[in-house]
């Protein structure tokens, strides 16, 4: 017997091939096949014990990630002399590759069906961050951010305390070194610069004028007075006022977008260091007079604990997804706290004196952060190597789960027609994916749900003993036993799961899989069943009460 053997899908074999070699090794991704020439005719030939035909490609052989064993068999023509080939197939990692449906239209006031990716790629990783990675050197850097221009280029900015100089990064350029500890950095949507300089007690303005391979800054403006250090600017891009967290002062201060108005805001401070506003108007504040932050929700003027347990919190931004990222000067760390303010982790440690952390918030970096490394002179920046991120914000009322990707919720406000983009990562890289989404005021009547194969999912159940619809019931599933049912709360988390669902061991009746009591309240479901060869989907919302 003299074979040949050729692995596909760009996989090589160590060592090259020859007859008297029996084991190889091989790098592959999610399918390998391997194809024999037999040496004489007659032969036959089997692979993981699937007979193939000489000289043609076995069918793709799925991998799991590590270690594969595919066995090789080739049987002589006598029918009793046999020799064996073993291939070991290591399989690597690879990106996701998510997507979501292209374009989705929904109503205010109506719950939606969640917005589920797909992913045909490997795994996405749980939200995770790698280690900071050197970025740029300055000598003492204070403050981060990136331009909001609604058109053109939109470069990022750094302030720097040690020679009192802000910077534009696209070609390096000084915007002005006129300042003294420029610990506050914002931009509006017409590319104007804000800088809080914490050593002058001042607040200035630079307005774009031009272009030239940068931006060109017109004169510097003072906005407003009465300052003392203040450390944190944010401005609300769609009404231009101004937010200042006036340190020395101990106070929240929100100014006119001509400086000339000044007001006091939220009660409660102690001594305000850095300020952010989400796309829903809300502000969180870094107070690191009692080491918390604290949020002052839209149309507010209170200032309630949000996170707690730092040891001097200063820069402070948000994600797309609503999550908060704080950098904590004593602790030398930076600390992500979630949307709701539910769980709080620190996700980067051994910096020395953090003062400024930015969330990327163009698309094709979502997920990405900066950091001060103040005290060591230099900038950092630290890619996920986990999770799900979104940009820009979601209309309002509208969710987004870092961990499962999964849309959901109930949209409160008319959206205009906007493209989202969404990265993806896990241990071997990343993938992004653009969607649209537009959320229009109720029409004049109700919409009723679909149905398809004669499939009716009951959109309402009560489990209270009494005998009626104690269960969820789902008419003509019978027909369909191959089928799985996953019901997800409004964040997107699955609280119940079952194939086969419609056999007697497998109804949800307001328990979790976990045995745990539901509350009452909408809920939403993807049912996955196979008809013929073909797999469908079917999503919708149902009804809990008791």
């Amino acid at each position: 017997m003299h074979e040949a053997m050729n692995p596909a899908y760009g996989v090589s074999l160590e060592p090259v091939f020859t007859a008297k070699t029996f084991n190889y090794h091989a790098f592959g991704h999610e399918f390998s096949a391997v194809k024999i020439i037999t040496g004489e005719p007659n032969e036959t030939v089997t692979i993981n014990g699937t007979a193939i035909t000489s000289g043609v490609f076995s069918d793709p052989i799925p991998l799991k990630l590590g270690d594969n064993i595919i066995t090789i068999k080739v049987t002589a023509q006598d029918g009793i002399t046999t020799q064996t080939y073993t291939i070991t197939v290591t399989r690597q990692l690879t990106a996701p590759r998510i997507a979501y449906n292209a374009k989705n239209t929904y109503v205010t006031g109506t719950a939606i069906v969640p917005l589920i990716p797909t992913n045909a790629g490997d795994s996405v990783a749980a939200p995770a961050f790698g280690k900071p990675v050197f970025y740029l050197g300055a000598v003492k850097p204070v403050s981060l951010t990136r331009s909001l221009i609604k058109s053109g280029v939109r470069p990022m900015f750094f302030g720097d305390a040690g020679n009192g100089t802000v910077y534009q990064l696209m070609g390096s350029v000084a915007v002005s070194s006129d300042f003294n500890a420029p610990y506050g950095l914002a931009t509006d949507t017409e590319g104007a610069l804000y800088v809080a300089d914490a050593g002058k007690s001042s607040i200035t303005k630079f307005s774009v004028t031009g272009f030239n391979f940068s931006y060109v800054y017109g004169p510097p403006v003072a906005l407003g007075s009465g300052f003392n250090a203040p450390t944190g600017i944010a401005v609300d891009p769609s009404s231009g006022f101004i937010y200042v967290a006036d340190n020395g002062n101990g106070l929240l201060k929100k100014m006119s977008p001509d400086g000339t108005t000044i007001t006091t805001i939220g009660t409660g401070l102690v001594k305000p260091a850095g300020v952010a506003l989400d796309a829903y108007g809300n502000l969180y504040v870094t107070d690191n007079g009692d080491n918390t932050v604290k949020k002052i929700a839209a149309g507010s003027n209170t200032a309630t604990v949000f996170a707690s347990g730092f040891r001097n919190p200063f820069g402070i931004s948000i994600d797309g997804g609503g999550n908060i990222y704080v950098a904590d000067k004593g602790l030398g760390t930076i600390v992500r706290v979630s949307a709701s303010g539910s769980s709080k982790v620190t996700i980067c440690s051994g910096f020395s004196g953090p003062t400024s952390v930015f969330a990327e918030n163009i698309g094709f970096d979502a997920g990405v952060l900066y950091v001060t490394d103040t005290n060591r002179g230099r900038i950092d920046k630290i890619t996920p190597v986990g999770g799900y991120y979104i940009l820009p914000a979601l209309p309002a009322g509208l969710h987004f789960n870092a961990v499962t990707g999964v849309i959901s919720g109930t949209p409160t406000a008319v959206s205009s027609l906007t493209n989202y983009v969404v990265y993806a990562y896990n241990g071997s890289g990343v993938s992004w994916t653009t969607f649209r989404i537009v959320v229009n005021a109720p029409p004049g009547g109700l919409a009723t749900q679909e149905t398809s194969d004669g499939i009716l999912v009951h959109q309402a159940l009560s489990p209270n003993g009494d005998g009626l619809n104690d269960v969820l019931k789902i008419d003509g599933l019978n027909a369909f036993p191959d089928n799985k049912l996953t019901i997800m709360n409004k964040d997107g988390a699955v609280i119940f799961a079952a194939k086969n669902y419609g056999s007697n061991l497998a109804a949800f009746d307001g328990h979790s899989n976990k045995g745990k009591l539901q509350k009452p309240g909408d809920y939403f479901y993807l049912l996955e069943y196979k008809a013929g060869t073909q797999v469908k989907r079917k999503t919708g919302y149902i009804l809990l009460k008791y």
